[in-house]
């Protein structure tokens, strides 16, 4: 986990004259928005243990942090081991709470795993690793669209605002790619629909 601190270097350039609870709020609200609009910072619960007639189950989280999606779910010996069975449907009940259909009744040897996508909390001194060391510059750009396009304040700049903007959606987009596809080189190719 990063501390929050080490973007301010790449941030106060940007955004002289700046109050500090300010600065830190946009970071958060910047990392918390990328998170969830890529679902990039991805994480596999440790193994839930099934229980008979029971469909709720508790999700155990990073500190600092909130689920912003459930990717899968899946029962398997180990996370890495092909899937002998998923549920046909599950929801978020409650934040950090899952409730899987149909309810478990057989086969509770195995258990469930469950992917999700984290974004940092509301109250978060530090964010993931990989936001740092990966995801800095569209962190930092979105932390500079909202502090530099704050109506009437002595740090407002247009000018910086749309940079900052730009830099957001650049890497946003990257990371979309990345999330879906993975750090591989893969061709993607269209099929030709023959015309009707």
């Amino acid at each position: 986990m990063k501390k929050l601190e080490t973007f301010l270097p790449r941030l106060l350039p940007w955004c002289a004259g700046a109050p500090e609870p300010l600065v830190y709020q946009a970071l958060i609200d910047s990392a918390i928005r990328f998170c969830e609009e890529t679902n990039i910072v991805k994480y596999i619960t440790d193994p839930i243990q099934r229980i008979e007639g029971v469909a709720d189950y508790d999700i155990d989280l990073p500190l600092q942090t909130d689920l912003a999606r459930i990717l899968r779910v899946w029962f398997a010996p180990t996370p890495f081991d092909m899937a002998v069975g998923q549920p046909l449907n599950w929801i978020v009940t409650d934040i950090g709470q899952i409730t899987i259909f149909p309810t478990p009744a057989s086969g509770l040897d195995t258990p469930m795993f469950v992917e999700v996508s984290t974004k940092p909390s509301r109250n978060a001194t530090q964010v993931a690793d990989q936001l740092y060391n990966e995801w800095i510059e569209p962190i930092v750009g979105g932390a500079i669209f909202r502090i530099c396009s704050t109506p009437d304040q002595p740090y407002t700049n247009p000018s910086n605002a749309s940079i900052g903007a730009a830099a957001y959606k650049m890497g946003k987009g990257s990371a979309m790619t990345e999330s879906t596809k993975g750090r591989v080189k893969r061709d993607t190719s269209v099929r030709m629909r023959p015309w009707a």
